[in-house]
């Protein structure tokens, strides 16, 4: 065992104190961590494929049926939702980092 081994990271300690606002992924956002960690280049063009299509609605003139426009509204509410989660498998750490193990190589 070394030094290093021994400490604990705030982070850690924090998700200990409270341990709801430990954010897990379901087992299909794990299956696309896999792909999506560490790939930048899939992460933005995931990204921006979801933006154009909020941005492509949001370019469309408002509907005058209040159904309509509230659908418009909750779809887009789904897709920032996506893009929030997108983003956060991307920046999620890897098994073995919130184990402590080693990465292997």
């Amino acid at each position: 065992m070394t030094v290093a081994s021994t400490f604990t990271r705030v982070a850690d300690m924090v998700r200990d104190m409270i341990p709801r606002i430990r954010i897990t992924m379901s087992k299909d956002e794990a299956a696309l961590a896999v792909h999506l960690r560490g790939n930048d280049p899939l992460h933005v063009a995931i990204r921006n494929l979801i933006l154009s299509r909020i941005e492509g609605r949001a370019a469309v003139p408002e509907p005058t049926d209040p159904l309509a426009c509230k659908s418009m509204v909750a779809r887009d509410r789904e897709l920032t939702w996506l893009l929030g989660r997108l983003d956060f498998i991307h920046r999620s750490p890897s098994q073995a980092q919130v184990s402590g193990e080693p990465p292997t190589e």
